[in-house]
């Protein structure tokens, strides 16, 4: 008879416990991450990652300089990169 007993209790407790803890949690937590806090003003349209030619054209920079650098002062000026 005992255990015929507690499910039926425990089944009321978790069913009444739960939905009073979680739906909160939920609505708060949905209310916090819509508006961020840390963004204070309108909000851009999109951030624009650099184009692919930007990138290479940096790095193509930087070889040139490195090249540089050998023809100049000859391969113990490499050193530097070791």
């Amino acid at each position: 008879m005992k255990e015929v007993i507690n499910l039926p209790v425990f089944k009321a407790q978790s069913a009444s416990v739960s939905p009073a803890i979680s739906a909160p949690d939920f609505s708060q937590a949905l209310t916090v991450h819509s508006t961020p806090l840390h963004f204070a003003g309108p909000r851009p349209e999109r951030r624009k990652r650099p184009r692919p030619s930007v990138v290479e054209s940096a790095v193509a920079r930087r070889y040139r300089r490195f090249q540089k650098l050998a023809r100049q002062n000859g391969p113990q000026a490499l050193d530097v990169y070791l």
